[in-house]
């Protein structure tokens, strides 16, 4: 059995608490750098916040475009947050990992693009939106099938709510590649419906009747460019089929719009009916092709007795 050696252990002791000792006094030595860098760290935080918050109601007076201000706010307070945390780094005596990580940003967004390309690809569609787009905060738009009103617009996906309280999420890359229907682009919008007329009826006659009617009812246009139309769409089999046409200024599409089209539909119907105008109903074609004659009979429907 050997023999522990005494003094071999007592200088491996020694050499323990001297790496201890000098690990704590250089955590003690840096400890204000650390508090420090912690310090910056938050304040970058709070900055980063404040200043895009500054910024965004800026960019809104200035540019009267709160999805524009909304999505550069976003990218200057991410970017203040990056500089912050390099900073502190810094400032703790990290210098090599900041170092690390910068060289290493080149390698790491290959990877990353690689891996995380249609991220990338909305992010930059983003970007494109974000100057030039087709649509702004609040309009009405319809794209991949989806109709809805646009709440607001990220890094990576656009938020429409539609007519029936749905949050839509579509990526942006999707919006450029896709057809997109702007509803409220410039504020005015056609609307139409049909009504069908007897083929005995003056049609001129009848289309001065709708056309007085539809410019009666509160906010339809009647100027110069958007009067009110009518005219013949189809000769049905039972009916003259006419299509009311008329203008409105729309800015908040599921509402005004379908109000306003039952309106005018309403006055339409009841001025029809009091100029004597018929609308009749389809006509039914019944054909009986054995040749022994159509089989009818009568019923009398017997008198009720108390």
């Amino acid at each position: 059995m050997d023999i522990i050696n005494i003094p071999t252990v007592v200088k491996a002791i020694d050499r323990i608490q001297a790496s201890i000792e000098e690990y704590w006094n250089t955590f003690l030595t840096a400890v204000p750098d650390i508090l420090l860098g912690m310090i910056v760290l938050i304040i970058s935080f709070l900055a980063s916040r404040w200043i895009a918050s500054l910024f965004r109601k800026r960019m809104a007076v200035r540019m009267d475009d709160p999805l524009l201000s909304n999505f550069l706010s976003r990218i200057i307070r991410y970017t203040l947050i990056v500089l912050g945390v390099l900073l502190a780094f810094h400032i703790m005596g990290l210098t090599g990992i900041a170092a690390s990580l910068l060289a290493g940003a080149g390698v790491g967004a290959l990877i990353i693009g690689l891996a995380f390309q249609d991220i990338g690809a909305n992010f930059i569609a983003g970007v494109i939106l974000a100057f030039n787009r087709p649509f702004n905060t609040g309009d009405t738009i319809e794209i991949e099938g989806y109709m809805g009103k646009v709440i607001r617009m990220n890094l990576r996906t656009t938020q429409i709510k539609t007519f029936d309280g749905k949050d839509i999420y579509i990526p942006n890359n999707n919006i450029i590649k896709e057809e997109l229907i702007n509803y409220t682009r410039d504020g005015y919008i056609r609307l139409s419906f049909v009504v069908g007329i007897d083929y005995e009826d003056d049609v001129e006659r009848a289309s001065e009747v709708i056309r007085n009617a539809a410019t009666q009812v509160e906010g339809v246009l009647n100027d110069e460019n958007r009067a009110p139309l009518v005219v013949i769409k189809e000769l049905a089999t039972s009916t003259v089929n006419l299509e009311v046409q008329f203008w409105m200024e729309t800015f908040d599409y599921r509402q005004s719009t379908l109000e306003l089209r039952s309106r005018v539909m309403n006055k339409v119907l009841a001025a029809l009916v009091s100029s004597g105008v018929g609308l009749p109903a389809d006509i039914l074609e019944l054909k009986h092709y054995s040749g022994k004659g159509f089989p009818i009979r009568v019923v009398q429907k017997p008198d009720s007795k108390d």
